[in-house]
């Protein structure tokens, strides 16, 4: 049975907000999904522009929508719904997420990371730790809609049940995606049993010593390893509650999402510590 069913991207219709609803049109288009397009406007800014401009707004908003119809949906005959809402970013793309049953998020690291949101902290890592489901980050830099090579980051935390590996294994199946692991804090193979009997393809462990060092350092050999293997996607588990050991902290999980050259899958999985 396919997992994802709903798609939600959340925009603000700059650049790489639309390179994220063309990725994510792409993906509602292979999987037959339903596509869900929000814009937030965000009413604290009503503060910083004229009376005037903000009534104008619900225009601009339309005219936006209709834009990203004719240019991305309508010729990929995607099932969409685009929402337009009020308040903070980060907890109406939550609350539509969870009132929408999303299977998947995708936001655009560019659009919803810098400017004016800043200045409140950042939306990824504040939807990182509260959505319950999936969430694809696609840079600003990314151009490429393939998913030949998929790149799992594994740490300490370790997939058990199916339910944990069934959006990887609905994207091999889909794509017919090489699947590659790259370890960070421990050896490839504590986790190489588990893995073959959850992932549906052989994967490749990297023959190498474990990622283990400062997470600048992480960050940069994380995208020197998808360079290396022509990755498309790069897959990290995240906890949902907090465990010692835990080298993607919510910390270095923003960090990986601003700067990861390609698309970033960020999956919520209980906790499981393997050791040696």
């Amino acid at each position: 049975m396919e997992t994802i069913n709903n798609i939600l991207v959340a925009t603000d219709f700059s650049l790489n907000g639309a390179k994220a609803i063309n990725y994510a049109a792409s993906l509602a288009s292979q999987f037959k999904s339903r596509l869900i397009i929000l814009h937030v406007e965000d009413d604290r800014q009503k503060q910083y522009i004229s009376s005037e401009k903000y009534e104008s707004y619900s225009e601009y908003v339309k005219s936006n929508f209709n834009k990203i119809s004719s240019e991305y949906l309508n010729y990929k005959k995607v099932d969409h719904s685009l929402l337009h809402k009020k308040g903070i970013i980060s907890s109406q793309i939550v609350e539509t997420a969870q009132g929408e049953n999303a299977d998947l998020v995708l936001v655009g690291i560019s659009g919803l990371n810098k400017g004016f949101e800043l200045e409140f902290g950042s939306v990824t890592l504040k939807i990182l730790n509260q959505l319950t489901c999936p969430i694809i980050v696609v840079p600003e830099s990314y151009t490429s809609l393939s998913l030949n090579n998929i790149m799992i980051a594994t740490d300490q935390l370790m997939p058990e049940k199916e339910e944990d590996t069934s959006m990887i294994n609905e994207l091999i199946r889909k794509f017919d995606s090489n699947v590659y692991m790259v370890s960070v804090g421990q050896s490839g193979a504590v986790y190489s049993e588990n893995y073959r009997k959850l992932i549906d393809k052989t994967i490749v462990f990297a023959d190498k010593e474990p990622i283990n060092s400062h997470r600048d350092e992480i960050i940069e050999q994380l995208n020197a390893e998808a360079k290396a293997h022509h990755a498309d996607l790069v897959v990290v588990y995240r906890r949902k509650n907090s465990l010692t050991g835990n080298q993607f902290t919510p910390r270095l999980s923003n960090l990986i999402a601003i700067n990861m050259e390609i698309p970033i899958l960020f999956i919520p999985c209980e906790d499981s510590v393997i050791t040696d």
